[in-house]
């Protein structure tokens, strides 16, 4: 996980990167408490390799929509 973040490391994705390397700390509890916590993991990091991966293509080719 630390190499897919430095990889995609950029100021434009610095918040990104900075809520990936803080997901583990969510992990916390007993039990059901913690298997919980292991789902909003999965489902969060997903969702945040999917937004930076969406900043990575805007910074290669550019925005280009118009504003």
């Amino acid at each position: 996980m630390v190499e897919e973040i430095l990889q995609a490391l950029t100021p434009a994705t610095h918040e990104l990167a900075v809520t990936i390397a803080c997901l583990p700390d969510h992990i916390r509890g007993y039990e059901q408490i913690k298997l919980d916590n292991v789902t909003f993991y999965r489902d969060r990091l997903n969702e945040i390799r999917r937004e930076l991966g969406n900043a990575r293509l805007i910074q290669l080719h550019g925005d280009s929509r118009e504003f």
